[in-house]
């Protein structure tokens, strides 16, 4: 879990990103009617529920599972709205609404497009939230790609493991490092090919997970090139987009980088070969070549998963520490007794299995954070 300074942090960053609010702010004033009903899919603030309701929206379903949900509600009272927004905590493919909407609204795009989970979350609410004839924003995102040529930036994510620490050989994590989705902010002198789209998703009609685009680009420049630039060209609405491609006019972005295993020379005018796929954002594969040397890496092999998580839905489970204690917990909850309550009986509990009340008390903490009201 995040601490707060973080969170604060991080949406007082998106808040300062005036091309972010602007595009979003035309791209709703486009789209939603007076009377509309909305739903806003990871509100954070409520920043776009706000707009909605300056666009003339009767109801927006605001729905935050972080921690900057605990404060959404003050910031909708603060601007008069509390009567037209409602703020639901929890992740939105877990919860209902009491209508439906004529709006569906998600700034879920991540820094390399979808790795926020946007077309599982924006799919899951089309079937269920979105009346007929509704409508999306944003309407289309597109995944772009571009040679990097920066051997600091490589070292530092990368190369760095191949290094001893005061002695130490942490070699066995190179590997790891150069199968991550890393996130860097990027300027055009670190791209050795202009940007390229690979592949774009219609998020008014995907159903499909899995997305994957080619591109074949020619070097401009000679170096080493030492992995790809990845990021989002985003249609808001129809003649308003928003992009992070470098140098990026929306701050609160980065760009994507994933790394080659060990960079790879390549001369002016030379063939780079890309093929991205990513499962809605939460594993990715980039392979091709960099004119005759072929490259292929996937974060499934940077988890190091095991046997059992390959076999998937034929897996035994079984509940560690964490999850007997949970399970204890959880047991104990009746609306009656207070969180102090609930983390006292179970310090005592044969049921608990952390090894110390302070750990369990922790342990109930967190646990009310996350799942109570």
């Amino acid at each position: 879990m995040q601490d707060l300074r973080t969170v604060v942090d991080y949406h007082a960053r998106m808040l300062g990103d005036r091309a972010r609010v602007e595009r979003f702010e035309q791209a709703i004033a486009a789209t939603v009617r007076p009377g509309a009903v909305v739903a806003d899919v990871g509100c954070g603030t409520g920043i776009l529920s706000l707009l909605c309701c300056r666009a003339g929206a009767r109801r927006v379903y605001a729905i935050e599972v972080g921690q900057i949900g605990r404060w959404t509600e003050q910031i909708v009272a603060a601007n008069g709205f509390s009567g037209r927004v409602e703020v639901l905590r929890g992740v939105s493919t877990e919860l209902s609404l009491p209508e439906k909407v004529d709006v569906v609204v998600s700034e879920t795009i991540g820094n390399a497009a979808f790795d926020e989970g946007i077309v599982g979350y924006l799919a899951d609410a089309r079937k269920r939230f979105l009346a007929p004839g509704g409508r999306i924003i944003p309407r289309r995102l597109t995944l772009w790609a571009a040679p990097v040529s920066d051997a600091a930036l490589h070292h530092r994510l990368v190369g760095f493991w191949r290094e001893r620490v005061n002695g130490a050989d942490v070699s066995s994590m190179h590997a790891i490092a150069a199968r991550q989705l890393h996130f860097a902010s990027l300027l055009p002198e670190q791209l050795c090919a202009p940007p390229r789209p690979l592949v774009t998703v219609d998020l008014a009609e995907t159903e499909e997970p899995f997305i994957a685009g080619r591109a074949e680009l020619l070097l401009t420049r000679e170096g080493p090139v030492t992995g790809f630039a990845v990021g989002f060209d985003a249609e808001l609405a129809e003649g308003t987009g928003l992009s992070n491609r470098p140098p990026s006019v929306a701050p609160s972005w980065w760009q994507g980088f994933l790394p080659l295993e060990e960079p790879l020379h390549g001369r002016i005018g030379e063939g780079v070969q890309v093929e991205i796929g990513t499962r809605d954002g939460q594993t990715w594969r980039w392979r091709g070549a960099v004119g005759e040397h072929p490259f292929d890496l996937d974060t499934l092999a940077g988890r190091s998963p095991s046997l059992e998580e390959l076999e998937g839905d034929e897996r035994r489970l079984t509940l560690g520490p964490r999850g007997r204690t949970a399970a204890a917990a959880l047991a104990l909850i009746d609306g009656k007794r207070t969180v102090g309550e609930i983390a006292r009986a179970l310090a005592h509990s044969p049921a608990t299995a952390l090894p110390s009340e302070a750990a369990t008390r922790a342990f109930v903490d967190r646990l009310a954070r996350d799942l109570g009201r």
